[in-house]
């Protein structure tokens, strides 16, 4: 699977993680993330690979969705 990326691929900073999407923190660390990527625009890049842990049954699902989602417009995934 390909992992989901915002910002500057050439930028000083790289951030990689993977998350889960039914994990709780995860779900209250991306708006964080996001705001980041927004004030640091260029400088910044993130790449989310996402992860299914296996007791969130629910997050494989989930993740199907992302994708069939980001296939058919990949600019509102940051947004889910």
């Amino acid at each position: 699977m390909t992992a989901f990326t915002i910002g500057n691929p050439s930028a000083p900073v790289i951030v990689e993680m993977r998350v889960d999407l039914q994990c709780a923190d995860c779900q209250q660390a991306l708006p964080e993330l996001q705001s980041v990527a927004q004030h640091y625009g260029d400088r910044i890049y993130f790449i989310l690979h996402i992860f299914v842990l296996a007791d969130h049954h629910q997050a494989f699902d989930a993740v199907q969705a992302v994708y069939a989602g980001d296939s058919i417009d990949n600019t509102q995934t940051w947004k889910m």
